[in-house]
């Protein structure tokens, strides 16, 4: 005998089976919830589904004396299950800019690496004066700021290859010594890469 329950829809629509496990000793409960309706997904489902979590820290100090932005040595990477599955990039970077006679500014990038390709820019918040983004300002003489500059970015990478993310930073100027530190006095950064499929 078939431990098998067959049901039929109506108007000529498929059919639905339940049936029991081939082993005793593999027996399984299906739980319907109380409280609202559901809907059974199957094991290959990936509805909204979170597929795999990286996360990498860096603690080395990094000096970056250049009004182009140039890598902290906060990396991740992570290889994508499917082309169109989505990755979020969470960045804490510490970074401290300093000069030694004026006020002290500069900015943060994350850029993405597929491997074989080129840089992209995902994330920029510009170190020129006026425009949007990390407008950090000290004044007075050798004084500097401190900040652990927190991003949040959802890409869409739409590959499988390995793909690498990076945080940069860059000096409002260098003159009177304008520069920015990361991860000052070995004080690490951190990054969390998520991918979800959609």
């Amino acid at each position: 005998m078939t431990a098998k329950i067959k049901l039929n829809a109506a108007s000529g629509g498929g059919s639905f089976s339940l049936q029991a496990p081939s082993s005793s000793s593999n027996n399984r409960v299906f739980t319907l919830p109380d409280s609202a309706d559901a809907t059974l997904l199957t094991s290959t489902a990936s509805l909204g589904k979170l597929v795999n979590v990286v996360h990498a820290s860096f603690s080395t100090e990094t000096s970056i004396a250049s009004t182009s932005f140039t890598d902290t040595g906060l990396t991740a990477s992570i290889t994508p299950s499917s082309s169109s599955n989505k990755i979020l990039v969470i960045v804490s970077q510490n970074l401290q800019f300093s000069r030694s006679n004026t006020n002290a500014a500069g900015g943060m990038k994350v850029i993405r690496l597929v491997s074989g390709g080129s840089d992209v820019s995902i994330y920029e918040a510009g170190n020129s004066p006026g425009t949007l983004g990390i407008q950090l300002n000290s004044f007075g003489s050798g004084l500097f700021s401190r900040m652990n500059a927190c991003v949040n970015i959802e890409d869409s990478p739409n590959t499988t290859s390995s793909v690498a993310y990076r945080a940069q930073a860059a000096a409002n100027t260098t003159s009177d010594n304008g520069k920015v530190i990361a991860q000052e006095e070995d004080t690490p950064s951190h990054m969390t890469l998520m991918e979800f499929a959609p």
